[in-house]
Formats: structure tokens, sequence, C-alpha cells
């Protein structure tokens, strides 16, 4: 019976990754050097090299090679797999390839290492020396299609380029009859698209593919689950030998969680606040495979929760992953600043006499108070601009100005009417009113008083009542009033006194005492009288 030797050849594509798997079969086992690279081990994928670079892609190996620590290795890379000004001298420039050796038994302990490209007329090639027993190919440069690993014109062996004669075929009996494809969960492929990247030849009947089977397929039932899914393929030479081969198809989700919402906050300090779970709950999460939801959010870290009554400018960092560890990372920023300008209170108009002395800026600021909602009563930063004369009556506007530390203005403008003195602009006599009677009393009251002590008016209106301002009611306050007589308008103001509350407990107590001793003193004496 004639001997059979059955290779299967899979090139296996990642659409994500562009990645390329292509066990290869050695035809030549004759040959001094054996190809150590299986194309099943290899991942092409696009990267960035530095302006004037001759590639744009990498290849690196996936699992490690078992190699000899101190012994030399060459990898050789043919032309194709580079563009024809690659070959020019002086056009541009090459990376080097970077090697990883590793103690397989403490993967901990390892080295990184890079060596430059050499060039022929037809391939490229670099010689090194193994440091640990364990190589991964971090970065092979190269600038073509992942179809170019097909060619198998990609060779590392044992020794220096003095051993290479002609590319080898990877052959390992260990991974002849398997192999693993890789399925991206979003671009899945069906079975018969796999076998597009399978192919069988025969040392006698060469080219065989055409007679691949299908014999067990457990992953077209489980398209939907993620994992490793066996498919079996058979195929017979016209001598009847049969070969199987167990393909895993590995069904893997690469694509990253995604979360969409509002990404910036501007929030008024001491006015607006916003909790981490609002912030959460405006989030729209969403995942090709797992249900993921704002519970599944990790606070990365967060700089505005602790300092929400500060202003300034804060971040919040989430971070969401699904159950294939693919993960996002989604930034909320948080401006919390101060844009509410101070509130001033007081009187719109202040009312003086012509005879009354300038009011002093401490005086006129009595009436006023400034609050901010950050910075509290600043009341004692008050600016006054402009003037008046209290000797010429008129009315003059004064600008109150009122500046909070974030800067913010509030400004009220206040006109002071002086008045002249003399009749009938203002009676003669000006009445008077206790603090404590004055502010139990309505507007209704007051104009009603007013009406009781001046008959010979009518139509009385309330123009300023000082005390409603004045923040300390012991200073002498007034309030001014105008009515109708004999069709014209006068002016009047109502001294309004401080209460002066006296104690009279302690007088009585010593009123009683001083009685009592007096009493004492004549009983006193008439007892010694009558007793002489």
């Amino acid at each position: 019976m004639k001997k059979k030797l059955f290779i299967f050849m899979i090139s296996l594509v990642l659409v994500v990754f562009n990645l390329s798997y292509n066990p290869l079969s050695a035809r030549n086992s004759s040959r001094r050097v054996a190809n150590l690279l299986s194309l099943s081990n290899l991942v092409i994928y696009d990267c960035n090299y530095p302006a004037g670079s001759c590639v744009s892609k990498k290849i690196m190996t996936i699992e490690q090679i078992s190699v000899e620590p101190g012994k030399n290795y060459t990898l050789v890379v043919d032309q194709m797999f580079y563009r024809e000004q690659a070959w020019d001298d002086g056009r541009c420039t090459f990376s080097d390839v970077v090697f990883y050796f590793f103690d397989e038994n403490n993967p901990q302990l390892g080295v990184t290492e890079s060596s430059p490209f050499n060039a022929t007329s037809t391939y490229f090639y670099v010689t090194f020396e193994a440091s640990y027993s364990s190589l991964l190919i971090k970065d092979i440069p190269i600038d073509a299609h992942e179809s170019a690993l097909r060619s198998n014109k990609i060779m590392l062996f044992e020794g220096t380029i003095a051993d290479f004669e002609q590319y080898v075929n990877y052959n390992s009996p260990k991974n002849s009859s398997k192999g693993v494809f890789l399925v991206d969960y979003d671009n899945k492929k069906t079975v018969a698209e796999i076998m597009n990247y399978i192919s069988a030849e025969d040392d006698i009947d060469g080219d065989i593919t055409n007679k691949i089977v299908l014999v067990e397929d457990n992953y077209t039932p489980q398209m939907h689950v993620l994992g490793n899914h066996l498919v079996t393929f058979a195929i017979s030479d016209e001598g009847n030998n049969r070969v199987y081969y167990d393909l895993t198809v590995k069904l893997v989700d690469i694509t990253p969680p995604v979360i969409v919402g509002p990404n910036s906050y501007n929030l008024e300090l001491n006015v607006e606040t916003i909790t981490l779970n609002e912030i959460k709950r405006s989030l729209q999460i969403s995942d090709n495979y797992d249900l993921l939801d704002e519970k599944d959010l990790i606070v990365l870290y967060d700089t505005y929760s602790a300092n929400k009554y500060l202003a300034g400018e804060y971040t919040i960092r989430f971070l969401l992953k699904d159950s294939s560890e693919n993960q996002t990372t989604f930034n909320v920023a948080i401006k919390v600043e101060d844009t509410t300008p101070p509130e001033i209170t007081g009187p719109a108009e202040i009312y003086r006499y012509t005879s009354d002395p300038h009011l002093m800026m401490a005086d006129i600021i009595s009436f006023y108070e400034a609050l901010d909602l950050v910075d509290g009563d600043i009341t004692d930063q008050l600016e006054l601009s402009g003037t008046y004369e209290n000797t010429v009556p008129g009315t003059y506007e004064i600008l109150i100005k009122s500046t909070d530390s974030s800067g913010n203005i509030a400004t009220k403008a206040l006109q002071i009417h002086v008045v002249d003195g003399i009749p009938p602009v203002f009676i003669t006599d000006e009445f008077i009113i206790s603090f404590s009677a004055l502010e139990s009393m309505t507007t209704e009251d007051i104009i009603s008083w007013l009406e009781q002590h001046i008959t010979e008016g009518s139509n009385f209106k309330i123009l300023l009542n000082e005390s409603l301002y004045k923040r300390n009611n012991k200073d002498e306050m007034y309030l001014y009033y105008s009515y109708d007589f004999n069709d014209k308008l006068c002016y009047g103001r109502v001294l309004i006194k401080p209460d002066l509350k006296t104690n009279i407990v302690p007088s009585i107590i010593g009123g009683l005492l001083i009685l009592f001793n007096g009493l004492f003193l004549v009983v006193y004496f008439k007892r010694v009288r009558y007793s002489v």
C-alpha cells in the first residue's frame, strides 16, 4: 500500500483584526533546516509608523515558539511583503524587528530585543541569539495584504542565513490534524465560508481540496453563543487513506460596549447640583452581546462629588466592560461656576431737607444690604458713584455697585430728593413717633395717623420709611410723606425716635429699701425716747 501524506492547510481570517492563519504543508522533509514559524500563529494588522517608513503593517506571533538559549536563529521574509520602493536604497526606512524572550516556567522573567533587517535582492532577513527558552515575535514590519501570508514565504529556522536554501513549509504532526478559526461575533462566517479557507494536498495525488467533506458541525447551531465550537472535516485519497481535521471555531466578541449621553454639565454654584446616580441614569448603555445598564458602570475617578459646592472644573470617568473584557471609557466634564450677581436691597429714593447735613457714604450705605449666594453678606464692599448737592433742591442719582469674589456685578440706582424746608413744601413742626409704635403699624395705619394730625391735608402718600432699611434701630430715622394742601404738593416727615427702655425693677426695689430703712429708724427712736 502506497504511503500517503495528507496535509490540511487552513488560512484563518479574522476580519476586524485582519488576521491570517495557514499551517503549511512540508513537501521536502530532507532540508537541513526546519521552519519553526506556523502561519496559524501569526497576526497581521495595521499600525502607525513614522513618516518616511516603508511599511504600514505589522506581523506578530500569538503563541510562544520554543527555542534554545544561546543558539542562533534566522527570520527570512520574502520581497512580496513590501512595496517596490522598499528595495531602492535611500527611498524609505525600516523599523526594527522586535523579539521578546522569556522563561516558559517563569513568564515574568524575560527581555525585549530588537534587530534591524538585512536586505538581499530577493528577501529580508535578521539573525539573532535566543536569550531564553520561549520566543514571541512582537513586531515584523511589512507592507502587504494578509493574503501574502498564504504564500508561505516567511520562515524562522535555527541557524544563520548561510543555512538558508529555500522556503520550507511549516509541518508539525501535532498541528496537522487540528486548527483554530477565529470568527468575530459581529462578522460571522458560515461553515461553507470557512471551508473556502481550507486546502488539502497529497504527496502523490496533489491538490485534493475538492474532496474535503464536513463530518460534524457543532458551530452552526451555536452561532449566537460565544466560545469554542468544534467542526470536523475529513478527506480521503485515491488509496482510501482517510484523515480527519478537527477545527475549533472560536467565536469571539471584540467590540467594546457603547456609552452615549451628555458628556458635559455647566452648573450654577449653590443653585444647581447633580448626583453621580443622576449622571449614570442620563447615559445610554449598549453592547452587541451582553445586556448592560448603568449599574455596570464603574467610576474610575470622580473629582466632582467631593467638590460640588466649590467653583471649578471637574471630571468623572466611567469604565464599562462586557463579559469578553472589551471595555470603553466615558468622560463627563462638570463646570461649577458662580454667575449669579449679588442682590442689593434698599430704597430706590431718599429724601433730604436742604437744611439737613450732607449724607456721607457710610450714611447712604446704612440704608442698603448686599447678599451673595457664595460670599454671603458683602455689604461692607458696596461702592458708590455720583454726588448730590445737599443745599440745592433737586433730584440726584447715585449708583450703588456690589461685586462678588467671582466678578459678578450688581447695581442699583438711588435717587436723592433734596427739598426746600420752607413752607408750603414742608410743615414747620415735625411729628414724633416711637420705633416700636411705627413697627406695629401698616401703611394704612400710618396714613390714618397722619390724617389725624394734619387735618388740612389730603391724598397722603408714604415716600420713605427709613426704619425699613436702617439696620441699627438705635439711630434717629425719619418717615417722609407727601400730601395735597390748597392744590399744592407738600412734603413732611415724622421723626422716628428709638425706644427708651428703662428697667424700673431696680428703682422700685431701691425705693422700698429706703422706705423700710426710714420706718425702722422711726420705730427705733420712739422706743429709745419712751424707754428714757
